[in-house]
């Protein structure tokens, strides 16, 4: 797994300029591997990443108090997926804070309310009061997704600033001139929500934002139903989702929009898997086995204030790596053990073809070995995060008459494959190519015409190879060429 380093990243001169009370609060969004969501370790820098802060033209900063009624909102520049992001606050005494990333409407300049926060992050007195810098490592956001998607993301978020506790003042910093390249940020009034701008001819909140790098943007999103227009109640023990992807894709995570539900004891935790679909029409009492899963935990949903709360969220890692493949069905389970408030789509009917061609039905069942029933008017809140799959090599024109033909069976297995030919001329040189288009198995055929060759699922060392999407190409001595997909599934 690639990780995403991150120490010091958004602690830039300027915010290491503010007086000895402040703290850059960071919100490490890094990508794929974590203890909480899927991420590596943090290190001290993150390599490759670039950054844009809202500095002020004069250098001077200025400060804004929040309370129990008045947080502050600020529109951040779309840089594509979000990797991380720091801000300047001023705690005093015991001061709690709470920061949300939101999708964000620029037409009306206020978050989107079809969508929970993104993610969430509280800092509690002590974090704030000593000066430390708190890193927690969380999946990076993603804004960016493939063509087809049946409810692609914003490219445009938020940060949300809360004052948790109603006893002790939180003040931000922010540049009362701040760049142009950041919108003007804002003070929002509970309960009216009423808004507007913080004092200064173009105010800007004291934040950094960072993009991760190549890697981190190379993920996307693959298949979405991004509105939580309704919630799932705990009665259910799981929940499925069928769903297809538009484009080949490296599955690295999956993201349910939920809360939690009352504490009941034990270690709280659900899981999210990915079951094999394209003959699995409905589900029956006893589910097969997934081609991979991970656990969940409701602890990521608190707040110091004391309130639940409601967010996207993801899973522990997956221990490999799967290749989804378009037009072809598969169901994501979540058991939730009644701990979980998942949040839906209230269908409407009429939801338009990228929705009806990625979405199919969702059912639940509220005890283990129990029949699944179907919910037909919700649609499970999921995004799909991934890396598409380029294209291989693709099949060069053959003449006409004589067309060589690459089949595999089974497809997709859990050991050797077939692969059986017609059409070669002359010998035959074979190639099993992974998903990224690396060479891992290598095979000569020195009969013409017809023939069969085992691929054994192993690399070139005899190892097994892992779970995924290859690429089989064989091409004759005539130059002719054929191209096979091939599922491994473990």
């Amino acid at each position: 797994m690639i990780g995403l380093r991150i120490g010091a990243i958004c602690r830039s001169r300027w915010v290491r300029s503010l007086p000895s009370f402040a703290v850059a609060l960071l919100l490490g969004l890094a990508i794929l591997q974590s203890l909480r969501h899927g991420l590596a370790r943090a290190a001290s820098d993150a390599s490759g990443s670039s950054c844009i802060a809202a500095s002020s033209a004069t250098g001077v900063m200025q400060s804004f108090p929040l309370n129990a009624t008045v947080h502050v909102e600020q529109a951040l520049p779309p840089i594509g997926n979000v990797a991380a992001c720091s801000l300047g606050v001023v705690p005093y005494s015991y001061a709690y804070a709470q920061i949300a990333l939101v999708q964000w409407d620029p037409l009306t300049l206020a978050p989107d309310p079809t969508t929970v926060a993104l993610r969430t992050q509280n800092y509690n007195a002590s974090q704030l009061q000593y000066n430390q810098t708190q890193l927690t490592l969380l999946t990076p956001i993603v804004t960016r997704s493939i063509p087809g998607v049946a409810e692609p993301p914003r490219m445009t978020i938020a940060a949300q600033v809360w004052e948790a506790d109603y006893w002790n003042q939180l003040r931000v910093y922010y540049a009362p001139d701040g760049p142009t390249a950041f919108a003007a940020a804002q003070q929002v009034t509970a309960p009216s929500n009423a808004r507007i701008a913080l004092p200064g001819a173009h105010p800007v909140l004291a934040v950094q934002l960072c993009d991760g790098g190549d890697a981190a943007q190379a993920l996307k999103v693959v298949q979405a139903v991004m509105t939580t227009s309704a919630k799932l109640d705990t009665s259910a023990y799981e929940v499925a989702q069928r769903f297809r992807v538009p484009a080949a894709t490296t599955l690295r995570w999956v993201e349910l929009a939920g809360a939690a539900g009352a504490y009941r004891g034990g270690p709280d935790f659900g899981s999210i898997a990915i079951l094999e679909g394209q003959n699995l029409p409905t589900l029956g009492v006893q589910l097969p086995t997934p081609m991979v899963e991970a656990l969940m935990s409701k602890y990521d949903f608190h707040d110091y204030a004391g309130r639940g709360v409601s967010e996207w969220f993801t899973h522990f890692p997956f221990d490999h790596t799967i290749a989804l493949l378009p037009n072809h069905d598969y169901w994501l389970v979540a058991r939730v053990d009644h701990d979980y408030w998942l949040h839906a789509r209230a269908l409407t009917g009429a939801e338009d073809t990228n929705w009806m061609s990625g979405v199919g039905p969702t059912v639940k069942r509220n005890a283990p070995g129990t029949p699944f029933v179907p919910l037909s008017d919700r649609a499970l809140a999921f995004r799909l995060i991934g890396e598409p799959i380029l294209a291989v090599d693709a099949p060069a024109r053959t003449p006409a008459g004589s067309l060589l033909r690459l089949g595999a069976s089974p497809n997709p297995s859990r050991g050797p494959v077939t692969l059986a030919w017609s059409g070669a001329h002359g010998a035959l040189s074979i190639d099993v190519l992974d998903a990224r288009g690396r060479r891992v198995q290598h095979g000569d055929a020195a009969s013409s015409g017809s023939g069969r060759w085992m691929f054994e699922g192993v690399n070139a060392d005899g190892r097994p190879l892992p779970a995924g999407l290859y690429f089989v190409r064989a091409s004759d001595a005539s130059g002719q060429r054929a191209l096979q997909r091939v599922v491994l599934v473990r």
